[in-house]
């Protein structure tokens, strides 16, 4: 008999065959999210929720891409989307616990979109995890601002580039009335080394389109205190009051009124056709919502 991570991960390829690369990748890293026991730290839920958003977006006739540097380096789809930080407390970095990647990897996947999306619209979205690295850049520049706050999932509009080169990280971000870009150096550091930064344009930070907090322990009442959180620090994008927001919740159930729609889902006994069905309905809220 199959485990339940086993179900999970063959369910993760049945909602995006594309990623299989990187679902079926045979490493420590992969296994943090799909091996045995990975229910309790959540990860396996936030990979699903990212790969039926991208079956939601393709459903809907939307072109999803998967960036180049995931094909090459597989292993990348599994680190955040956070820039890597040296903390002087304890060894390592903010960004991920595997030491066998580099300095110089670690900031390629950071700064590297999951997944970019071209809307039937035009409209161009970045999906991120664990952060968005361009607005953790930009809010340092402003502000001079530091936040350890990660959603498990961020849309954003707007086109990302980046590149290394030597031991710098070149990057850039354009949306309709915004454009940045510069570079960082690569290195350990306890803030962001940003050595280069232009801007063009109005607005002072990035705009968020969407965010999605994933949970297999979260309380209702910590879920409504973390998005009221989120609020205050992901302004939206023109034309919008707030950023959409979906709690994915894959314990209990709950429903913090401070989101736009909630899913209960019940990770250990529901049967893969009502999981798939399930995320696939929500994410398609989103998707619309966002392409409306």
């Amino acid at each position: 008999m199959r485990s339940i991570e086993e179900d999970l991960k063959l369910l993760s390829l049945d909602l995006y065959p594309d990623f299989a690369d990187q679902i079926l990748l045979d490493s420590s890293i992969a296994d943090s999210h799909w091996g045995k026991d990975t229910l309790k730290t959540g990860k396996a839920l936030e990979a699903l929720t990212l790969l039926a958003l991208c079956h939601a977006f393709a459903l809907e006739g939307h072109h999803v891409n998967i960036p180049k540097v995931y094909k090459e380096k597989p292993h990348f789809f599994y680190l955040r989307n956070s820039i890597p930080l040296h903390h002087g407390a304890r060894p390592g970095h903010a960004g991920s616990s595997d030491d066998c990647i580099s300095i110089s990897d670690r900031f390629l996947a950071a700064m590297t979109p999951k997944v970019t999306v071209t809307c039937k619209s035009g409209l161009e979205l970045s999906i991120f995890r664990e952060g968005n690295p361009f607005h953790e850049i930009m809010a340092y520049f402003m502000d001079n601002a530091f936040y350890p706050e990660r959603p498990d999932l961020i849309v954003s509009e707007g086109e990302c580039r980046s590149s290394v080169s030597h031991d710098e990280m070149y990057f850039g971000y354009t949306n309709g009335t915004l454009s940045i870009k510069g570079s960082l150096s690569i290195r350990n550091s306890i803030e962001i080394p940003l050595k280069d930064f232009q801007i063009k344009g109005n607005g002072e930070e990035i705009p968020t389109s969407a965010i999605i907090e994933c949970s297999v322990s979260k309380s209702t009442q910590h879920a409504f205190k973390q998005m009221e959180r989120y609020h205050d620090i992901f302004k939206v994008c023109p034309g919008r009051s707030k950023p959409y927001s979906m709690f994915v919740n894959g314990a209990s159930k709950g429903n913090p009124n401070n989101y736009d729609t909630t899913l209960n889902l019940n990770l250990r006994h529901a049967d893969s056709i009502s999981l798939k069905k399930d995320l696939i309905e929500c994410s398609a809220k989103l998707v619309k919502s966002l392409t409306a």
